[in-house]
């Protein structure tokens, strides 16, 4: 009856105005909202700021992609677990490694570092979910031995529509057990949190993922 009521509702005009002329018909935020693109590292160079630091265990490779700063300041398992969650998530399985290394800037504080020598599948999707799951990390774009495009990602203001997915409530009726047909989403909110948006749950952005 409730379906029904809104179905007449739609179709009488009364329901949905506010989806009329929407930015974007699958709901998906401007990607200046948590991608931010950057001076590559070689243009800095080239202005005569040179910077010859590489992580530990890291080389430089002539083409290919590298994921910098992945859950900076946790500890080393912890971060080795959610680089293997981001290269699940991406399909970055083939050549290449992961490493957990020093920051540059403060010693004690550990990072999770991701390269894939002559891997070049970072579409706008591939970004978009790679700043879900590791926001705060920086992507660089490796291109005949030069950082061609460099990119620092942020926390989404909504996350969907991704596999692996789920909310910590038990009781959410899009808990996977439930087998409700209701997809996980989360918006964020304060203080870098995400809200369920069916039972209002708190996550961080690592307890998103199943």
């Amino acid at each position: 009856m409730l379906v029904r009521i809104v179905l007449l509702g739609m179709f009488s005009g009364h329901l949905g105005d506010d989806f009329i002329d929407a930015p974007e018909c699958a709901g998906e935020e401007p990607d200046t909202w948590f991608v931010e693109s950057v001076q590559p590292e070689a243009a800095r160079k080239n202005a005569g700021k040179a910077d010859n630091y590489y992580s530990e265990g890291v080389r430089p490779i002539e083409d290919g992609i590298v994921i910098d700063h992945i859950c900076r300041g946790e500890a080393s398992e912890e971060i080795r677990k959610h680089m293997h969650l981001i290269v699940s998530l991406l399909g970055l399985h083939g050549k290449g490694g992961e490493w957990v290394s020093t920051s540059k800037k403060n010693n004690d504080l550990l990072k999770g570092i991701i390269f894939r020598p002559e891997f070049s599948g970072m579409d706008k999707s591939a970004i978009k979910r790679l700043a879900a799951a590791a926001p705060g990390s920086t992507l660089n774009i490796i291109r005949s031995g030069t950082v061609a495009e460099k990119y620092r990602l942020h926390l989404p203001p909504k996350i969907y529509n991704l596999p692996r997915l789920a909310c910590l409530n038990e009781a959410c009726i899009s808990y996977p057990t439930h087998c409700e047909g209701a997809p996980a989403r989360f918006r964020k909110i304060l203080k870098g949190l995400l809200e369920c948006e069916y039972c209002g749950r708190h996550h961080t952005f690592k307890e998103i993922w199943k």
